[in-house]
Formats: C-alpha cells, structure tokens, sequence
C-alpha cells in the first residue's frame, strides 16, 4: 500500500487586480441635512440634531385686557401672554419641545 503524505493547504493563488477590487470600499457619503420647518414655532431645523429643548413656543395665547384703576376710568388695554405674563409680543418661549414637523401629522 502506498502511504499518502499530507499536503500543505494552499491559499489560492489571486491576481493582484481582482484583491485591489475585493479591497476596495465604497466612498463615504457626505451627511445629508434634512430640514424641515417646525408646525409649533415655524423654523426650520435638522431632524439629525432635534432635541426636547430645540422648540421655544408659548402655552398660551397673547391677548389683551381693560386695565381699571377705577371703575370710572380706562386706562387702555394691557397685552400679555396669558401662559407667563409677558408682556412683549416677541419675547421667546416660555414652553420646551422637540420640534414638530408638518410632515409629521
């Protein structure tokens, strides 16, 4: 009976072109910004970076109210945001939320 010897496994032999190819990974792909506008405060923002403090809006609405010092007396009308008091019609928000998107509804 002959003896048979073990042979070495072998790596298969490859051409140096097609292991450049097999190698090579596909470019990265620049992050793409997608931006939306807000339904609650009407900005636009980025959906990657939207976070549960990005959107500032009031509660509440801004109205007016008759300002008495008398009964007799009107001394004209008093504007201010019903949800803090604020009295400047474009002072910042005082309510806190992730952005909304119209798309999102």
């Amino acid at each position: 009976m002959a003896a048979f010897l073990p042979v070495p496994a072998l790596a298969p032999r490859v051409h140096p072109m097609l292991s450049l190819r097999r190698a090579r990974v596909a470019p990265a792909r620049p992050a793409v910004m997608t931006l939306r506008v807000c339904r609650k405060c009407k900005q636009q923002y980025d959906t990657e970076t939207n976070t549960p403090a990005s959107c500032r809006t009031h509660s509440a609405h801004y109205r007016g109210r008759l300002n008495r010092i008398e009964p007799t007396e009107t001394s004209g009308l008093e504007y201010f945001w019903h949800c803090c008091g604020e009295t400047d019609r474009d002072a910042p928000g005082c309510a806190l939320s992730l952005h909304a998107s119209y798309d999102d509804a």
